[in-house]
C-alpha cells in the first residue's frame, strides 16, 4: 500500500502515459496501485496538476497531454461541462418554484 500523498503522486505519474490514445481509466490505475477506490488517485491527479503536470482526464481515461492542443481541447470540454452544469442548476431552481414558500427557502 502506498503510504504518503507524495508517494501516491509519484506512483500515479508512473502509471500515466502520453496521448489520449493511450489513456487509462482511473479505476484501473487505482486498482494497479492497490487502492479499493479512486479517491486517493483523484487527489493525486489534482496534486499533479497543482505541480503543473499536464494530466488530462477524459471519457477515455487519464493521460499526459502530448502538446498544447490536447490541453486546449480538454479545456474546451471542461468549459462545456461547466456551462451545462450551471444551466442545469438554474433550471432545477426554476423547477423548484412549484413548491411551497417554506420548501423554496431550502433552495
Amino acid at each position: 500500500m502506498i503510504e504518503t500523498p507524495e508517494d501516491m503522486k509519484k506512483a500515479v505519474l508512473a502509471q500515466l502515459v502520453i496521448g489520449e490514445e493511450n489513456a487509462k481509466h482511473g479505476e484501473l490505475i487505482a486498482r494497479n496501485l492497490g487502492e479499493k477506490d479512486t479517491r486517493r488517485f483523484r487527489l493525486a491527479v489534482i496534486a499533479l496538476l497543482e505541480d503543473r503536470h499536464p494530466v488530462i482526464g477524459s471519457q477515455k481515461g487519464y493521460y499526459i497531454a502530448r502538446d498544447i492542443n490536447d490541453i486546449i481541447a480538454n479545456r474546451a470540454v471542461l468549459m462545456h461541462y461547466l456551462k451545462m452544469t450551471g444551466y442545469h442548476y438554474k433550471l432545477l431552481g426554476l423547477a423548484g418554484a412549484q413548491f411551497s414558500p417554506q420548501e423554496k427557502m431550502k433552495l
